[in-house]
Parts: structure tokens; C-alpha cells; sequence
């Protein structure tokens, strides 16, 4: 009995000196982070990330009153670009300030540099503020953790930066690419005027602050609930980018399939798509253009055909 209770008594000090020892790294992690860059998200102008391939360009462009997020990719392949979404406002706030997890020194020997890749950097990011840039220089990462070895250009004390801030900005597609042809809450939306051809019907969304008992309804009958058009739109509103379009010229020349656009209840334009076809069959490329996407994207073949297919069957009287 008395080795049980000794056993327990041991068990506790164990699992009390186990839980400081977590919270005190825990908190030392935390009270070691240095910050490389002080700056308010407000200052920041843009970023570009160098490696030894290619060229990562964050700028800002300005359409009306309306300014969006830009970015240019560079590779030895080619080159391509696209609108940002709102989740670029993360990637900013990453930079502003600009943290590392922690310092490895300023007296790093010879060899100690070499593993960190600080001794001939193949990697540089520059933060663009008003009136300056900021350059970093980037070497290699780390095992397991993956994260950067980083020192401001011409000073000696490296840094450690988390693996996510610069690998986000490094492949910035699958996270920032702006792929919403349209942003409004669908319980925003009281109408939708879809044009193909010389057909035009407008469809009214009846109780749409009910997810449950909302449906689409034409303006000539708006009680009876007309499945065909409802699946027309929800088809619709699933387009997405799934890149932006090398030569915006294509999709001017592309043949016109369908115009919508969104309204709400006050006949406030909530968004506007027009969806074009390059091409026939399966070697078809259909091209969409919004205010959200600024420029000309691909969507799905497969989403498309059926939309061009069902067109005119659903808009006609």
C-alpha cells in the first residue's frame, strides 16, 4: 500500500514538473520573438520575393474608386498574374511588424553560416513601404519545421522566421488568387436578370433571408417556385476562376454565352458576370469577366457547357 502511494505521489511530481517545463518553453518561445520590421499595414506598398527561379510580385492596382491587390508570377517557363482576394489583408499583417521566431546571433562562424545559406543567399524579400524598401536576405530552412533562415541585406544577425509567412507569399495562387466572380451573401440578393442571346428573364429570390424556405421564382408567376431556374442560378453561381486568362484579348474576341447580373432589394447592383466560349466542343475555353475578378478568368468547361446547354430552354417565355 505504502509503494502504491509512492508511486502516486511520483506520478503527480512527474506530470507538475512536466506541465511547467511545457508552459515555461511555451512562454519562452513567445518572449523570444524579435521583431525585423516595425511598420503599420497601412505603409506597405507591395512585396516581391526572389528565389533562383522565379519572382514573386505583390503590388496594388487602382480601378475607379476601387484598388485590389495584384500579383505577377516569373518563372523560366512563363509568366502570369491575377487579382487578389481579401485574404492578401492576412498576408500584410504578417509583415506589419515583420517577426521572426527567434535570433540565432551575429557571430556566426564560417561553417555555421554555410548551413544556414546566408553565405550566398539564393532567396531576397523586399518590402516595399512609402518612400523605401526593405531587403531581406533569405537562406535555407530548416528540417522538420521548415522554417527560414533570415538577416536584414548587409547586417549580421540571422533570424528564424516561420515557414508559413514566406512560403504563403512564395506560392501565393491556392490562398490569394481572387476566384469569386461575385461576393454577396446570397440572402443580399432579391433578383437576377440573366440575358443569353435575345432572350432575358429576371428571377426573384422569395424569402431569402430563409436559408430553408428560400427559392427562385420568374417575375410572371413570383408565388410558384420554378425548379429549372433555380438550378440555373445555383450552377451559375458556383463559376469560379480557375485562372486568370494569359491574353485578356481572348475573352473580347471569345463568342458571348450569357450576361447576369445581381440585385438587391433596393435595385443595388451586387455583382455582374458575363460568361464567353473560345472554340467548340471539347477543345473549348470558356472565359468569365466580373468587377470582382477585374480581368478575364477561366472557369469550368464543365460548369459552362452546361450552363450554355441549359440556356435557353430556362430563359425562354
Amino acid at each position: 500500500m505504502k509503494e502504491v502511494r509512492l508511486y502516486l505521489v511520483l506520478l503527480a511530481a512527474l506530470m507538475v514538473a512536466a506541465y511547467l517545463s511545457w508552459t515555461h518553453e511555451d512562454k519562452a518561445e513567445t518572449e523570444t520573438k524579435v521583431t525585423l520590421l516595425d511598420t503599420p499595414v497601412e505603409s506597405i506598398e507591395g512585396l516581391r520575393f526572389y528565389t533562383k527561379t522565379s519572382t514573386v510580385v505583390l503590388s496594388f492596382r487602382t480601378e475607379g474608386e476601387d484598388r485590389f491587390p495584384w500579383f505577377e508570377l516569373k518563372n523560366s517557363k512563363k509568366g502570369r498574374a491575377f487579382a487578389g482576394s481579401d485574404k492578401v489583408d492576412e498576408l500584410l499583417k504578417d509583415f506589419a511588424p515583420f517577426e521572426a521566431l527567434r535570433s540565432l546571433g551575429k557571430d556566426l562562424g564560417k561553417e555555421e553560416l554555410a548551413l544556414t545559406g546566408l553565405d550566398e543567399p539564393e532567396r531576397k524579400l523586399v518590402v516595399v513601404l512609402k518612400g523605401k524598401e526593405k531587403v531581406f536576405e533569405v537562406g535555407k530552412r530548416t528540417a522538420g519545421a521548415r522554417d527560414h533562415y533570415v538577416r536584414a541585406q548587409g547586417a549580421p544577425e540571422v533570424y528564424l522566421v516561420a515557414s508559413r509567412i514566406l512560403a504563403d507569399l512564395e506560392f501565393p495562387e491556392g490562398k490569394f488568387m481572387q476566384r469569386k466572380l461575385r461576393d454577396a451573401e446570397k440572402t443580399e440578393v432579391a433578383k437576377v436578370a440573366i440575358t443569353a442571346g435575345p432572350d432575358t428573364k429576371v428571377a426573384l429570390q422569395q424569402n431569402r433571408l430563409s436559408t430553408k424556405d428560400a427559392f427562385w421564382a420568374t417575375e410572371d408567376k413570383p408565388e410558384d417556385k420554378d425548379e429549372a431556374l433555380g438550378n440555373f442560378i445555383e450552377k451559375l453561381e458556383k463559376l469560379t476562376a480557375t485562372e486568370y486568362a494569359d491574353d485578356p484579348r481572348d475573352f473580347e474576341a471569345a463568342v458571348p454565352v450569357l450576361e447576369a447580373t445581381w440585385y438587391s432589394e433596393g435595385n443595388e447592383t451586387l455583382g455582374r458576370v458575363a460568361l464567353r466560349r473560345k472554340g467548340e466542343g471539347k477543345t473549348a475555353t470558356y472565359f468569365a469577366k466580373s468587377p470582382d475578378s477585374h480581368l478575364p478568368v477561366q472557369v469550368s468547361r464543365f460548369t459552362a457547357e452546361q450552363l450554355e446547354r441549359d440556356a435557353a430552354s430556362v430563359l425562354k417565355d
